[in-house]
């Protein structure tokens, strides 16, 4: 199964001012507003995105993942999402998805034609930190006209 393409940035402070979380917000979702911020992690064997590996075992940080799903219609897609610590996810801009402990989680999700856009936010409580998220049709296949880019830097 094709996982997305993740960049990475961070380390913030657990409670970020709410300005630079839209600051954050506006660099992935608004083409033409970059900050440099991002870098693409060395590693992601096996889709979990290891930001313990990444920015070392933090606590009480937060770091945020950006990935660009292009689907060729609109479609309802299943967004499963394994966390360790917490997570929030926006797709389009649009927050879909919150979960305050580690563990399994879904949540549905339309994709518009052409790119979305995904934002995780984790954040690390202590010890490890990361995440897995796959995306399948409602009867839990891969659907087969998604592609996995990364954002533009």
């Amino acid at each position: 199964i094709p996982e997305p393409c993740w960049l990475v940035t961070g380390l913030y402070e657990e409670d970020i001012p709410a300005e630079l979380e839209q600051d954050i917000l506006e660099s992935v979702f608004n083409l033409s507003k970059n900050y440099g911020l991002w870098r693409k992690p060395n590693d992601n064997l096996d889709g979990y995105i290891d930001f313990r590996y990444i920015f070392q075992t933090m606590a009480n940080k937060s770091g945020y993942a950006a990935a660009n799903i292009q689907s060729s219609r609109e479609q309802e897609v299943k967004f499963s999402v394994f966390v360790d610590d917490r997570i929030c996810i926006w797709i389009n801009g649009d927050k879909q998805y919150e979960r305050a402990s580690s563990g399994f989680g879904d949540f549905q999700a339309t994709l518009k034609p052409g790119h979305n856009r995904v934002l995780v936010r984790l954040t690390n409580y202590s010890e490890g930190w990361g995440f897995m998220l796959r995306v399948t049709d409602k009867d839990d296949n891969p659907p087969k006209d998604l592609v996995y880019i990364l954002p533009p830097t």
